[in-house]
């Protein structure tokens, strides 16, 4: 009977000291949990891409376009892009190629770039061989419509322009991005759309062709 009257006490003495050990933390638990909850809401929730697209329901991972500054800039954005209107449920050319509208968000675009007589900022669709270099039109920061544009696989690149009425791409890339078809390709592309592989441009090419940068 002593044996289990002493056990009862030794363990309601422990209880008693792990009681008052969490009482004795529980101010500083109330304060780090209290600057994390502060620091957390004074951060900026980071803006949600292609609203309209992910308020609909549709897949942002195939149908939008995360856009990436080139180095040395700050801007940043996205391309949502939606069917464009037919008889059937995808839009597509007389020779099945995809045709697509496509809305531009952006911000943060550098106006210190802006020379010229009517300089802008130009979105171009290129596919990957680099082939061929389609001007989609004048954007701005904000959202801007364009389209239609039929391409299957493509890069999209917006450069900054001394004159929006030049039909070539002629100015520096800002931000670069890529659909989701593109992602079949060899391994090496992404890095070349990239431009890791930049300096090993064939001598004489002229600079803002030599690479999206």
């Amino acid at each position: 009977m002593h044996g289990g009257s002493s056990i009862r006490e030794t363990l309601a003495s422990r209880t008693s000291a792990a009681h008052s050990n969490v009482m004795h933390f529980l101010p500083f638990l109330a304060v780090l949990t209290g600057a994390a909850s502060h620091s957390s809401s004074a951060r900026p929730a980071p803006p949600v891409e292609c609203p309209r697209l992910a308020a609909s329901g549709g897949s942002t991972d195939l149908y939008c376009i995360h856009l990436i500054a080139a180095p040395g800039f700050s801007a940043s954005g996205s391309v949502e892009l939606s069917w464009t209107g037919g008889p059937y449920t995808v839009g597509v050319r007389p020779d099945g190629t995809h045709q697509w509208q496509l809305r531009f968000s952006l911000q943060d675009l550098p106006d210190s770039l802006l020379h010229g007589r009517r300089p802008g900022f130009l979105a171009w669709a290129v596919p990957p061989s680099m082939a061929q270099v389609i001007r989609l039109g004048v954007v701005h920061a904000g959202d801007t419509d364009l389209g239609p544009m039929a391409l299957d696989r493509f890069l999209i690149l917006i450069s900054a322009e001394p004159d929006t009425t030049v039909r070539e791409w002629r100015g520096r890339i800002i931000v670069r991005g890529e659909s989701a078809s593109n992602r079949l390709r060899p391994a090496d592309n992404y890095q070349f759309f990239l431009g890791v592989a930049g300096d090993r441009a064939p001598a004489g090419m002229h600079d803002h062709h030599a690479m999206p940068s």
